[in-house]
């Protein structure tokens, strides 16, 4: 939902597998219904949580459809589109405006086998995605060393021709890179990570918004984002630390707080899958249990 303040959240969906490790989209549509009916401002698929790099291109256009396709009418649907070549991320970026996704997030690729990624890379890989976009694209930086990202001009042709509408900034120095950003491009859109843990900080920075999970963003909006005080604030900001500083696991732990919540069955990725503990699943039920059964 849109704050008053401007700031938008946006919810991270992951893909819903059944026991058998196909996707059930039955309940992956679940969640869409869920973040509509809790009025989230815009969705965000295909994503690290979202599972993209364990899913083939034809299942990522069938979970494009779908959830396009159930987003209310004021909501956007933000689409992934990295993948494992440049000719698949503008496959899926015609894929998205064709069902009217409002912009595909891009990324560079986590790694290229023997080769230590350089700004010339980036910017030859980017320039390419940029000038063959039939849909608008929000530039998604995971923590990437500023001496080799792009330069700060390098965006502004693709901020004025309309191709690049945002950024989502996280990890390392990402309120550095957030007031960069902003000082220069102040009427673009920036959109902080780390599942919400620092709204605060970014909305100072120049963000306009957060690109979080999708299990409890109804308590993220009540507390974090509306200064809400409380032992409720409290606990979700510690879940938030906890997720984050178990990043390998954080796809299996936002689906296993979806299951809690009643809105998924099953909270396994699919193979290969980081093991998750019952260490770590005794922890979340303590978190879930004080979030949802303590009023402030």
């Amino acid at each position: 939902m849109k704050q008053d303040n401007g700031y938008k959240i946006n919810s991270a969906i992951p893909t819903v597998f059944k026991a058998n490790e196909e996707i059930n989209w039955e309940e992956t549509a679940g969640i869409v219904e869920f973040l509509r009916n809790i009025n989230i401002d815009s969705i965000s698929i295909l994503l690290f949580g979202g599972e993209y790099y364990r899913l083939s291109l034809e299942e990522k256009k069938e979970q494009i459809e779908l959830v396009t396709g159930m987003a209310a009418s004021n909501q956007k649907v933000f689409v992934g589109l990295s993948d494992v070549s440049l000719d698949s991320t503008i496959k899926l970026g015609r894929e998205a405006g064709r069902y009217g996704a409002a912009a595909g997030i891009i990324s560079m690729p986590s790694s290229i086998p023997f080769y230590n990624i350089r700004r010339k890379l980036i910017k030859h890989f980017l320039s390419r995605v940029f000038d063959n976009s039939e849909i608008s694209l929000i530039f998604q930086d995971t923590g990437m060393d500023e001496n080799i990202l792009p330069e700060i001009e390098f965006w502004r042709k693709y901020i004025e021709n309309g191709k690049l509408v945002g950024f989502k900034i996280e990890g390392r120095r990402s309120l550095v890179k957030m007031k960069t950003l902003h000082a220069i491009y102040e009427d673009v859109d920036i959109y902080g990570g780390y599942l919400g843990i620092n709204m605060g900080n970014e909305m100072k920075a120049g963000s306009t918004g957060g690109i979080i999970g999708s299990s409890i963003p109804d308590k993220i909006r009540e507390t974090i984002l509306n200064l809400r005080s409380g032992e409720i604030k409290e606990e979700v900001l510690k879940l938030l630390k906890f997720e984050v500083n178990h990043l390998y696991a954080f796809t299996s732990l936002e689906k296993y707080l979806l299951m809690k919540r009643g809105i998924i069955s099953e909270y396994k990725c699919r193979c290969p899958c980081p093991p998750v503990s019952r260490i770590l699943l005794n922890r979340m039920d303590a978190f879930y249990n004080k979030i949802f059964e303590q009023r402030d």
